[in-house]
C-alpha cells in the first residue's frame, strides 16, 4: 500500500495541471511519480536505474531520504545529521546517484537548518 504513494501523487498533479502535460509540467509529474526509484533499480513503481530516472526524482529522492531519518515520525525518532549521513553515504550508488548525492553533501554541510537535532524532538519538522 506503501508503494502506491508514488502513483497517487503523480495523478493528483497530473490532474492540478492547468496546463498540458508537457514541458516542466511533465517534468513535475515524472518526478513525483520516479521519486522513490532507486539506482540500483531496486526502486518502484518502474524499477529504472541510474541515469533513466529523470534528474528531478534523483533530487527529492535524497531530499526525501534526509527528511525521513532526521524528523521524528509516529514510528520512529530523528537521527541526528552525522547519523543520516553516514547511513546515506553508505547507500549512494544503491539508492541514490552517487554525483548528486556528493553534490547534497557539500551543499548540507554549509547549511544551517542541519545543525537542528531532530532526534531530540518530539515533533515532526513538518505536518506531512
Amino acid at each position: 500500500m506503501m508503494k502506491t504513494h508514488s502513483l497517487c501523487g503523480e495523478r493528483i498533479i497530473a490532474a492540478q495541471s492547468i496546463m498540458p502535460l508537457s514541458g516542466s509540467n511533465q517534468l513535475i509529474v515524472e518526478a513525483v511519480r520516479h521519486h522513490h526509484e532507486h539506482y540500483d533499480g531496486s526502486g518502484y513503481p518502474d524499477g529504472m536505474k541510474g541515469d533513466e530516472i529523470p534528474l528531478f526524482a534523483r533530487i527529492i529522492l535524497i531530499a526525501d531520504c534526509y527528511a525521513a531519518m532526521t524528523e521524528t515520525r509516529a514510528y520512529h525518532r530523528g537521527k541526528s545529521h552525522e547519523e543520516t549521513m553516514t547511513i546515506m553515504t553508505a547507500e549512494s550508488g544503491i539508492y541514490s546517484d552517487p554525483e548528486l548525492f556528493e553534490a547534497f553533501s557539500k551543499t548540507i554541510e554549509n547549511c544551517p537548518l542541519r545543525h537542528r537535532q531532530a532526534a531530540t524532538l518530539m515533533e515532526p519538522l513538518h505536518p506531512c
